[in-house]
């Protein structure tokens, strides 16, 4: 039988005891000594997140930098959270801004004969472009390939939407021609599509705003527009972690993520309501005096079958979807209880648990914490009461309709 020794046996004791407190904004110490409090975001076998208590920053540390101690509490917990991943803690702090890089960084890596692309590779993505765009023009999309992570991210919510160590980067195919683009798959109409299947975001050029001037591919000065790419990539930031939310809450949250202001890796949340608004009146709001919302029991319950029936048969209706689910988002995010999102985080972090262990009642466990976090006790007319409401005062009027 091996023998520990009493010091080693107490620095395990000390490391199990680190484990149970690694939720609390603690005291973290570096093995040269040095000490920084914060809070844990989550943790690797060889690496730690942490959100400084100070400033609030996010700062990433290798294991191998932490005491010892530290570095037991961490393998320990690791054992029972083998994700590695925390669910947020409050005081939620919503951010009033993002800023990303405005010319980040991006290797050229090669050209793949097989599949006739250059690939560049960003810090979350690999960019897969059929013409060898320059490094300017590259950098420009990475920026907001980049910075939509980076924005999710900064969001309380606990998306964790950063690859983690060993899981594959992101990849998104760009095409010279609208015609190369159905050629791979891309629908007749649209301006650009996630295909979960290959876990791939594929776009024309034209969408992004890139034309053809003399025998280089360059950003048009006139015309640079991000809102389908910033739509379709919160998909595919998303959709493979959090698969088990609803339909609703993939597409609101894309839409949202597309009416908050965007420039040059900078997202603004300053005033996500106006946004939101802003949104709905300019895109479907037109077509209406009052913006006929979904009620909002049948957007809550609804499944991606009939979603995507609705998209394809009825195109009203579907607009009318896209932009009720956004303002769902808008309201159980920013309006809805005391205004800082408990409810919904909660929702969405016990559906997370609940996806694990109640696989053979789904539905009906859905529809349980739906009532539980979202409704409250509240019939679906006083929801709707309140929602109303709260968009007036942002200058949208809404009616509920069928």
């Amino acid at each position: 039988m091996r023998r520990i020794s009493v010091a080693l046996f107490a620095l395990i004791v000390a490391g199990l005891a680190a484990a149970d407190d690694l939720l609390d904004t603690r005291v973290w110490t570096s093995s040269e000594g040095k000490s920084l409090r914060a809070t844990l975001l989550r943790a690797t076998p060889t690496s730690v997140s942490l959100k400084v208590a100070k400033t609030g920053k996010r700062v990433d540390i290798p294991l191998e930098r932490l005491s010892e101690a530290d570095r037991v509490g961490i393998t320990a917990w690791l054992k029972s959270n083998p994700g590695g991943l925390l669910p947020p803690r409050p005081p939620f702090d919503w951010p009033d801004r993002f800023n990303g890089e405005q010319q980040p960084a991006v290797k050229y890596v090669t050209f793949d004969e097989k599949r006739e692309v250059h690939i560049f590779s960003a810090k979350h993505f690999n960019l897969l472009c059929n013409t060898k765009l320059s490094a300017s023009t590259v950098s420009k999309c990475a920026a907001v390939f980049d910075s939509i992570v980076g924005a999710l991210d900064s969001l309380p919510l606990g998306l964790n939407p950063i690859p983690r160590e060993g899981e594959k980067r992101y990849d998104a195919l760009l095409l010279s021609s609208r015609s190369l683009y159905q050629q791979q798959g891309g629908p007749a109409n649209s301006a650009g599509v996630y295909i979960p299947r290959r876990n791939l975001t594929m776009m024309p050029y034209s969408s992004l705003g890139i034309v053809k001037k003399g025998s280089n591919w360059v950003f048009d000065g006139s015309r640079r527009e991000f809102g389908v790419l910033i739509h379709e990539l919160t998909h595919q930031t998303l959709i493979n972690r959090w698969g088990f939310l609803p339909v609703w809450f993939h597409e609101g949250i894309a839409e949202y993520m597309q009416a908050m202001p965007y420039r040059s890796g900078q997202f603004l949340f300053t005033n996500p309501g106006a946004g939101v608004s802003k949104h709905i009146r300019d895109g479907v709001g037109k077509l209406w005096k009052e913006f006929p919302c979904v009620r909002l029991e049948s957007l809550l319950t609804i499944d991606l079958r009939t979603w995507n029936q609705i998209n394809g048969t009825d195109r009203t209706r579907s607009w009318r979807n896209y932009a009720s689910a956004e303002l769902a988002i808008w309201y159980f995010m920013h309006v809805d209880g005391s205004g800082d999102g408990a409810h919904f985080i909660a929702w969405i972090h016990e559906m997370k648990t609940s996806s694990r262990s109640h696989k053979k009642n789904w539905i009906a466990r859905k529809a349980e914490l739906t009532r539980k976090h979202l409704l409250r006790d509240r019939s679906w007319e006083e929801l709707e009461e309140e929602f109303r409401k709260a968009l007036q005062g942002k200058g949208l009027r809404v009616i509920f309709a069928r």
